[in-house]
């Protein structure tokens, strides 16, 4: 998985990422202390996918992104992004 945009962000960037089967992927954006700020479900097909995150309203400061696909064989994969946030 990765962040196809310049960390730090303005809060604007796209995560891609690619798989050999199909799932679904939440993703959860959540501050230095837990707080859950935002997340989002998406369903992917195999390959490669591409999504769009907006996280302007965010102010300045350190974020983290969980997402965790979960497989049509019931299996899951979970990475943790590093977000550097400066509009």
């Amino acid at each position: 998985m990765a962040i196809q945009e310049m960390n730090p962000s303005n809060g604007n960037f796209v995560v891609s990422f690619q798989f050999e089967s199909a799932g679904t992927i939440v993703f959860r954006v959540f501050d230095i202390i837990g707080k859950t700020i935002d997340k989002t479900e998406i369903g992917f097909d195999q390959g490669v996918t591409l999504h769009n995150f907006n996280l302007n309203p965010l102010a300045d400061g350190i974020y983290f992104m969980e997402a965790v696909a979960t497989f049509s064989d019931g299996s899951t994969q979970r990475n943790v992004i590093k977000l550097n946030i400066a509009n």
